[in-house]
């Protein structure tokens, strides 16, 4: 228990008990990567067994979970730390409290996570458990735009059918293959905005190629 304290213990108590819930005993093999991921150093993640391989996709999922638990936790510690400077600042907005530095919470936009995506199919893998890990108190609005915006959930880690392709191939390519996209998600206090406006999300997902177009255009306009 002392060991899970550990590797827990900075995250906001209600992402914590909503975990606890969701994962139940599949949290324990999620948290050795999340705290590494919490320790914002660098990682290169190459000793994964492949997902195509048995036992691949649990691995992967498990993974998944904890990058996605950390955008979560990262999110809420950096909102929490911007509402109370700014009430910090407005209860005393001397040039002393000006000057200090660490009232420099904020960027020049407000995303603060990333995540690049190859395909259509993976993204909506990808939202959907964000979803299901994200502490909503209106969850069933969220989960009915989701439907709405993306279609009727499915089962991306269902066997996919048999071809004469290899079994790595057929599980990357079974879903959507779309690989232009880009979307924002900005998290309020009680829901989930899906396809927010850029600028004003939290999160932006998006695959290599959109984003691309996005800095090629944005190169042009400016030329």
């Amino acid at each position: 228990m002392g060991a899970y304290v550990d590797l827990i213990g900075g995250v906001k108590e209600k992402l914590r008990d909503h975990w606890q819930k969701v994962l139940s005993y599949q949290l324990d093999s999620r948290l050795k990567f999340f705290s590494l991921c919490s320790s914002y150093c660098d990682i290169m993640h190459c000793n994964k067994k492949p997902f195509y391989l048995k036992g691949g996709r649990a691995m992967d999922s498990s993974t998944m979970d904890s990058y996605l638990m950390h955008a979560l936790n990262h999110i809420h510690r950096t909102r929490d730390i911007v509402v109370k400077n700014d009430a910090k600042l407005r209860s005393d907005p001397s040039k002393d409290i000006l000057d200090d530095n660490s009232f420099l919470d904020q960027g020049f936009t407000r995303p603060k996570v990333l995540f690049v995506l190859p395909f259509k199919s993976i993204a909506k893998r990808v939202m959907k458990r964000l979803i299901q890990l994200s502490p909503l108190s209106k969850k069933a609005e969220v989960i009915e735009q989701f439907k709405r915006e993306f279609g009727e959930s499915e089962d991306e880690l269902e066997e996919p059918v048999q071809s004469s392709k290899p079994a790595d191939f057929d599980l990357l390519f079974s879903g959507d293959t779309g690989d232009n996209f880009l979307f924002g998600i900005k998290y309020t206090k009680k829901s989930i905005k899906l396809l927010s406006n850029f600028y004003s999300s939290d999160i932006i997902v998006a695959s290599p190629m959109a984003l691309k177009h996005m800095f090629c255009s944005c190169y042009w306009n400016i030329s």
